[in-house]
């Protein structure tokens, strides 16, 4: 039962909906080099597909579907990861989520707040934190 998940793709998100290496929908750069921001938030952290958050419709998506949660009465989300997603586009998330509604935001930023390219301090206007140091 369920349905097959690989090469980049699932049943709800296309070989487009993630990052991936230019030219090359089938592969994407892994993350080597912490102190590289644009590796740590565009690369896939252990092997693991990332969906493309700088995609306008992946984000409309995203937004949406947290949008009919909140219809359902949901009222906070937690964002698992959150230093892997540029702060900005998680902004974006946000802001398009649940519009006019208290929604509490919950991050887990695994991130010093200084001595790498992405800190847990860049994280502080989106959120609430639960970060390790």
């Amino acid at each position: 039962a369920g349905s097959k998940y690989g090469d980049r793709s699932t049943p709800q998100w296309g070989k487009t909906d993630f990052h991936h290496n230019p030219g090359d929908l089938h592969s994407n750069c892994g993350i080597n080099n912490y102190n590289n921001r644009l590796e740590v938030q565009h690369c896939d952290l252990l092997g693991l597909p990332d969906l493309c958050s700088g995609c306008v419709n992946v984000r409309k998506r995203l937004a949406d579907y947290m949008t009919r949660l909140a219809d359902l009465g949901v009222s906070g989300f937690r964002i698992d990861a959150a230093k892997h997603i540029d702060v900005g586009q998680l902004g974006a998330l946000i802001g398009s989520t649940a519009p006019g509604r208290s929604i509490f935001w919950y991050q887990e930023v695994y991130a010093p707040s200084h001595g790498e390219a992405v800190t847990s301090t860049m994280y502080t206007g989106t959120g609430a934190l639960e970060y390790f140091d």
